[in-house]
């Protein structure tokens, strides 16, 4: 089965190997007064999909919420997959 990411990116479920928790990136040097959370897809041919999102301090509880619907529905479609 594949999945299609917000940014258009599609991971093939099955190849899946694990799912890593949310963190916190902290600051993003490359933009002002903005931060990152992300979690890391490990694929079983050893590569790694990062998914990310940018948020500003004052609204980082919708982006976590978010990511978290994201790496739920991810890791519910693995174990229906095998």
């Amino acid at each position: 089965m594949i999945y299609t990411l917000a940014d258009g990116r599609n991971i093939n479920i099955g190849e899946v190997k694990s799912v890593s928790s949310i963190r916190d990136y902290g600051d993003d040097p490359n933009m002002i007064g903005m931060c990152r959370f992300g979690f890391a897809i490990y694929m079983k041919d050893s590569t790694t999909v990062r998914v990310s999102e940018h948020y500003h301090y004052a609204d980082w509880v919708e982006v976590r919420a978010r990511l978290n619907a994201v790496r739920t529905e991810i890791m519910r479609l693995v174990e229906q997959s095998g």
